[in-house]
């Protein structure tokens, strides 16, 4: 695992432990516990300097930080029942102080250990529920479920080897059953969130507003095929509307629904059985094919399928070097090029000195929640031509382990 990883687990873990004090009581605690500290050393420092014998200030002719840390100390080794022995007051008006400090020390000790067992044994009784309140960023979320869930986490896993995404699982599946997944995962981090994901509650629990993308399955527990479309569709809108800049990806069951994702603007789809008539085929008609296809598929196989950054280097050069390049330093074989087509803005065209008819259209995109730009399409040419010179935005298809 690399430095930057890291220092990015420590990153996240350290946001929660910090939202896990924020939210529950252990800042009054600590608060009562400081408090009491700066009261008591000041107290105990006004009595002990009175008498030339107390050994509670080691430097009598040191300035008064000095001598107010020093009694800072003594406060907090005797709130702790640790009483090294070092620092003792020896006045009566220290010596209540002491006994003041001793009792209300161990009472706000104890209920400051109390509230963090009470938040730590809350959290996991809801993080088993799914009730919690997810706080990750640049998150996955996983709506929906059915017998794929499972095969859909062994693929990030396979295919994301360097950081594995942090994933949500939104669904009302039984605890016993997404309790049993989630620990079959060693290396991914998933956590589960109980509701209907097409339901606005559940997605926010799940911070819809701050992840990276969702991937939303279809509800095989519904009657009919229609039913489970139209649940699917429903999430798409519902998740588009909390965050519009989400990349949405849905699977849909029956090919006579893809005009009304589209028009729900999700950022791809997937036909179930879209690809069955194509392989049957070619198993008669040119068998090895199929095979090929399954092979490349197969997240256990020695090769696979990976897109990779372009090196700056080949940015306006030809596909041929490029070919060139892959075959000679990572022994892999040149498949294709995927372009990322800069989204359209509506925007971009509007004048930067609004007239009337420009504000007028800028206000309806803000009241829409679209802002004016369209999704980013994502281009592909298998075995581009040999003069095809490399853009900025552009990425490699190989084949390679």
């Amino acid at each position: 695992m690399s430095y930057r990883i890291r220092l990015k687990i420590f990153a996240e873990s350290l946001r929660e432990s910090l939202i896990i004090v924020r939210e529950s009581g252990l800042l009054k605690a600590m608060g009562g516990i400081l408090l009491l500290t700066f009261i008591a050393a000041l107290a105990v420092m006004f009595f002990e300097l009175q008498n030339s014998a107390s050994n509670m200030v080691s430097d009598r002719g040191a300035g008064f930080a000095h001598k107010f840390w020093e009694t800072i100390w003594w406060a907090l080794i005797t709130m702790t029942t640790v009483g090294y022995g070092d620092k003792y007051p020896i006045t009566t008006g220290g010596r209540v102080v002491g006994i003041f400090v001793a009792f209300s020390g161990v009472a706000l000790l104890s209920i400051f250990t109390a509230t963090i067992s009470s938040v730590l044994v809350a959290r996991k009784i809801k993080e088993g529920k799914g009730l919690q309140n997810i706080h990750w960023k640049n998150h996955i979320l996983i709506c929906g479920w059915n017998f794929q869930v499972e095969q859909l986490l062994q693929a990030f896993e396979s295919i994301s080897r360097e950081s594995h995404p942090a994933i949500v699982l939104v669904n009302d599946v039984q605890e016993e059953i997404i309790h049993d997944l989630i620990l079959r995962q060693k290396d991914l981090k998933v956590k589960f969130v109980r509701g209907d994901f097409s339901n606005e509650a559940a997605l926010q629990r799940a911070n819809i507003k701050f992840a990276r993308a969702a991937i939303i399955l279809p509800d095989l527990s519904e009657k009919t095929i229609s039913q489970a479309d139209d649940k699917t569709l429903l999430s798409v809108l519902v998740a588009k509307s909390l965050n519009p800049k989400l990349k949405v990806y849905a699977h849909i069951l029956n090919p006579n629904n893809a005009g009304h994702f589209r028009h729900a603007e999700v950022d791809e789809f997937i036909l179930r059985d879209g690809y069955t008539s194509f392989l049957l085929a070619q198993h008669v008609v040119a068998p090895g094919v199929p095979q090929f296809f399954d092979q490349m598929l197969n997240l256990s196989a020695a090769d696979k399928v990976q897109r990779v950054s372009i090196p700056p280097a080949f940015v306006g050069k030809t596909v041929a070097e490029l070919q060139e390049h892959f075959r000679g330093a990572r022994q892999a074989i040149f498949l294709g090029i995927v372009s990322e087509e800069e989204p359209f803005n509506v925007r971009d065209i509007l004048a930067e000195e609004h007239s009337y008819l420009d504000a007028y259209i800028d206000r309806k995109l803000k009241e829409s929640g679209r802002g004016g730009a369209a999704r980013q399409k994502i281009r592909v040419a298998i075995n581009p031509p040999k003069d095809y010179r490399i853009q900025e935005r552009d990425y490699a298809l190989i084949l390679a382990q």
